[in-house]
């Protein structure tokens, strides 16, 4: 088994990460993908050029996985990280087609119903376009 873990640095990704580890053993959890998705931001629009965007996303990146990093070490369960640009959902659901991924587990804002209708959601639409089962966390 394959997994790929939405983290955003927030309590709710986190959550994603602590249910993977208590409800999948060991020995069946196979690999873990953590995936962190920066915004995809174009040079000269923000007076910034792609190697400094580049330099930012990656930075950004790795400061919103560090939490879920430091606790796999910690455990000594191992890992890969990725940092993708782009769209929050196609970037999750890329990663897991790529990494070929049995399962997608992200965390939920909790919005509700009603907010989710009218503002759309990152989890709405990873269950909508990905081709494996999506666990959401609250």
């Amino acid at each position: 088994m394959n997994h790929v873990i939405a983290i955003d640095g927030s309590a709710p990704s986190l959550r994603a990460l602590s249910a993977l580890l208590k409800l999948t053993p060991s020995p069946q959890r196979g690999q873990i993908h953590l995936v962190n998705v920066q915004p995809a931001l174009l040079p000269g629009r923000n007076c910034l050029s792609a190697e400094e965007i580049a330099t930012m996303q990656q930075q950004d990146g790795e400061a919103e996985l560090a939490e879920a990093v430091a606790l796999l070490r910690q455990q000594g369960i191992a890992f890969s990280s990725h940092i993708v640009k782009g769209s929050p959902a196609e970037g999750i659901v890329a990663c897991a087609q790529d990494t070929g991924a049995n399962q997608i587990y992200m965390g939920t804002r909790g919005r509700g119903a009603a907010a989710s209708l009218l503002l759309g959601s990152v989890a709405t639409k990873v269950v909508s376009l990905s081709p494996v089962p999506v666990t959401l966390v609250r």
